[in-house]
């Protein structure tokens, strides 16, 4: 994932000392402090899906100890690429192609949404859903019959551990 997380954490009491982070048992991250004893979690999740962070201080002469938690959402990104002819005759058949890309997915078990649109008619018509090969590859095939401009459209509508993704690609279609 090449994001980083920022989770904030309020109510750290107790002088300025430095609490841990604790994260599926060890310390991962970095805690930065800020004023008014708030800090803020950040680094990078080893895995999508949900996750918990705990700050752990271990309290001093005067203090006790005191501990806090937060839980986020983390999801891997998806690439998703659309190539294809910029133009081409009516009644021609047209080959798309594309990959989708994340750490996280089992490219062969995601249908992909496939749309085409006739901009000068507005209409949009829901092609067959496309399964990518086991590399994340995929293409289809279209046969526009009538002459104007044509977007299409491919989408990934995201899970619980990958971001939704959309890519699409326009070809102009003469007589």
């Amino acid at each position: 994932m090449s994001s980083y997380r920022n989770i904030r954490i309020c109510c750290f009491e107790g002088p300025a000392s430095h609490p841990r982070l604790v994260f599926s048992g060890a310390q991962r991250g970095k805690l930065s402090l800020r004023r008014f004893r708030t800090f803020t979690v950040a680094g990078i999740p080893p895995v999508s899906g949900k996750l918990t962070y705990a700050v752990h201080w271990d309290g001093g002469g005067n203090f006790r100890w005191s501990t806090t938690s937060a839980t986020v959402a983390v999801k891997y990104p998806v690439s998703l690429t659309l190539t294809g002819p910029a133009s081409a005759s009516t009644g021609t058949r047209l080959t798309f192609n594309g990959i989708v890309q994340s750490g996280g997915l089992d490219y062969s078990r995601i249908p992909l949404l496939v749309e085409r649109t006739v901009t000068n008619g507005s209409v949009t018509t829901k092609l067959p859903r496309v399964i990518p090969r086991v590399d994340g590859s995929y293409s289809f095939t279209d046969r526009p019959v009538g002459v104007g401009d044509y977007s299409y459209t491919v989408q990934w509508v995201g899970n619980d551990t990958n971001i939704p993704a959309k890519a699409s690609h326009n070809v102009r279609v003469q007589g």
